[in-house]
């Protein structure tokens, strides 16, 4: 059977059309289909952004002293993190 009689050359098509290079199938919003992988990225972003709130820190409850000793300042080099 040649690849076109099969119609897996279609399919194999209509495949790659539906992911981006990241793996991000096909995303719908509002029923729009995304089309880019900038499209997609803005949906994501904003679904993402969507569940966080901005509050109002001007009012701030304080927790008062806290029991501990404060921690001393840590150094982070790119030689300490390719150790681990």
């Amino acid at each position: 059977m040649e690849q076109g009689q099969c119609g897996c050359s279609a399919l194999y098509h209509h495949k790659s059309r539906k992911q981006d290079t990241m793996g991000i199938g096909t995303l719908k919003n509002n029923g729009v289909l995304t089309e880019t992988a900038e499209q997609k990225a803005e949906m994501l972003n904003n679904q993402f952004t969507s569940v966080f709130t901005t509050e109002n820190t001007t009012n701030m409850p304080s927790k008062g002293n806290s029991p501990f000793k404060p921690m001393k300042d840590i150094k982070i080099s790119e030689k300490v993190s390719k150790k681990h």
